[in-house]
């Protein structure tokens, strides 16, 4: 099993010399991490990375609450009834979307269009 030291010697030489140069405030490994840390700080990576259909819980199909669609078949099972709603998405500059999960239990395809 490697330990921390040879993990960040690797991610170093692998990553961190890239960003190494003349003309960098980067001068060697503590640096470059110090700044991976700060912009970890600063920014919502995971806002970015996630997809957001893997943040639906497929239990909205038993919300009795929530609208249903007879409009819109689900391309995977082909069953012709999905509860829908309107979100705002993860990247702010988007706008509003709709978002469509399928009734079969069996199948809870989720999409979005």
């Amino acid at each position: 099993m490697a330990t921390v030291g040879v993990l960040w010697e690797h991610e170093w030489s692998k990553h961190g010399v890239c960003a190494a140069s003349d003309d960098s405030f980067i001068l060697n490994e503590l640096d470059y991490f110090n700044v991976s840390l700060e912009i970890k700080l600063k920014v919502n990576l995971m806002r970015y990375f996630t997809n957001e259909l893997a943040l639906i819980v497929p239990d909205v199909v038993h919300d009795p609450t929530l609208p249903r669609t007879e409009d819109h078949i689900c391309r995977r099972c082909g069953k012709q009834e999905a509860v829908f709603f309107q979100s705002q998405t993860l990247k702010a500059e988007e706008n509003m979307r709709l978002y469509y999960v399928c009734t079969n239990v069996e199948c809870l395809h989720k999409w979005t269009e």
